[in-house]
C-alpha cells in the first residue's frame, strides 16, 4: 500500500511503497538498521515475538528444569546433534534462545569457541523435528 508517511528517524514525510519504515535518507536507513539490530539482540527473546518453531523451542526450553551436570559442547557437535546448520545453531545463541557459554581456553581467530548445552539441544532437536513432521502433514 501507497502513502504519505512520516519518518520516524528524521520525522519528514515520505512516501511509503511496500514494506519501507523510514525514508530513503541513507543515514535514517543506517539508523533504522542499528536499531532493529539492538533490538533483536538486546534481551532474551519473548516467546510472543517468535514464530514457527523459534517459539515453540523458547516455550519448551522455559518448561523443561535444566540438569544438574550438563554437558557443554562446541558448534559443530550441537550441529551434529541436532541436524541443524552451524548457523542455526549460532542464531539460536545470539539470540538468546539457547544458553551459551565460552570455552576455558580454546579459541577460534582469537575469540573464545562458543559452547553450548547438550541438554539444550536436545530439545532442540524434538522441537524442531516435531514442528517440521507438523508442517509435512
Amino acid at each position: 500500500s501507497s502513502g504519505f508517511f512520516y519518518c520516524p528517524i528524521c520525522k519528514e514525510k515520505f512516501v511509503k511503497r511496500g514494506v519501507r519504515k523510514v525514508c530513503t535518507k541513507e543515514t535514517c536507513q543506517k539508523e533504522h538498521s542499528r536499531q532493529l539490530r539492538l533490538a533483536m539482540f538486546q534481551g532474551k527473546p519473548i516467546p510472543e515475538s517468535l514464530l514457527g518453531w523459534h517459539k515453540a523451542l523458547v516455550v519448551s526450553l522455559r518448561s523443561n528444569p535444566w540438569p544438574k551436570h550438563d554437558a557443554w559442547i562446541i558448534q559443530g557437535q550441537a550441529s551434529k546433534m541436532t541436524g541443524l546448520t552451524k548457523v542455526q545453531i549460532w542464531y539460536l545463541g545470539v539470540r538468546k534462545m539457547v544458553t551459551i557459554r565460552q570455552h576455558p581456553t580454546k579459541t577460534w581467530g582469537n575469540r573464545p569457541v562458543r559452547l553450548f548445552s547438550a541438554h539444550q539441544m536436545r530439545i532442540a532437536k524434538q522441537v524442531y523435528e516435531s514442528c517440521n513432521a507438523a508442517n509435512k502433514t
